[in-house]
């Protein structure tokens, strides 16, 4: 029978040992460097809240308030904000000054208008024909009953002829009804047109003012024939027809009252 070989128990148990102590500094180094890194140097930790330092780990209801500096900035951009409001308050402020003090000076421009003046176009200011809309007159060239939507001012051959009002000439012709007439538009959308003329003194966008001649009386226009010399004055306003004695009363009356 053969003998055991010793050597071979010594070469086990040191093979043995080997493994044990490789897993031992195993077991170590995962304890050692397996273990999460401390909090110590998170980034986080460098940005100041009162004096303390916080971590990415800490709940948030406990990290402190800012510190002064950053209620500074806070407080300024406040500020900023409030002195923003404040600016755009005043610029809407002076907006409003401006635009009530526009509308005071309309309305004294409005009170030193002085109202528009009206004179009888002719010298004498006879009226041969009245102005009827509302009822029926007789037309002594037509031979019947009809309505007059102007005024007729007696007169002689060579009498002037003037500006019912301030105004420009926008059309002078001749027609086989009218004759010769001269069209005159006027503040208020005003229109006069003058009848039964000759001699026309103006040209068409000429200027004219208050009693300015603008022509002579000549024969009469053709549709009102059998009345002899006459100016026959046609006013409308906004294109409807206008009594002429109407506006000159009411002129009378703002003379009066002023």
């Amino acid at each position: 029978m053969k003998k055991p070989r010793e050597g071979r128990s010594s070469q086990d148990t040191m093979l043995l040992s080997l493994l044990l102590g490789i897993a031992v500094i195993g077991v170590i180094g995962y304890l050692l460097f397996a273990q999460p890194m401390s909090t110590d140097t998170d980034s986080l930790s460098r940005y100041e809240y009162e004096g303390e330092s916080v971590s990415a780990s800490d709940p948030v209801e406990d990290i402190p308030a800012m510190d002064a500096d950053a209620e500074d900035a806070e407080e300024a951009m406040e500020s900023d904000d409030e002195a923003d409001e404040e600016l755009a308050e005043e610029d809407e402020e002076d907006t409003e000054s401006e635009d009530e003090d526009e509308e005071d000076d309309d309305e004294e421009e409005a009170s030193d208008r002085a109202p528009a003046e009206f004179a009888a176009p002719t010298n004498s200011a006879q009226i041969s024909r009245p102005y009827s809309v509302d009822a029926l007159s007789y037309d002594e060239t037509m031979k019947d009953w009809r309505t007059h939507a102007a005024t007729d001012y007696a007169g002689e051959s060579g009498d002037a002829v003037t500006a019912f009002t301030d105004g420009t000439v926008v059309e002078i012709g001749e027609d086989a009804l009218r004759g010769s007439y001269i069209v005159l538009n006027h503040a208020d959308n005003l229109r006069s047109c003058y009848a039964g003329i000759a001699d026309v003194m103006v040209q068409e966008g000429d200027s004219v003012t208050c009693g300015q001649q603008i022509a002579k009386l000549g024969d009469p226009m053709p549709a009102e024939a059998e009345q002899g010399v006459h100016l026959h004055l046609e006013l409308t306003k906004d294109g409807e027809p206008v009594d002429a004695e109407s506006l000159l009363d009411s002129n009378s009356s703002a003379d009066e009252n002023a």
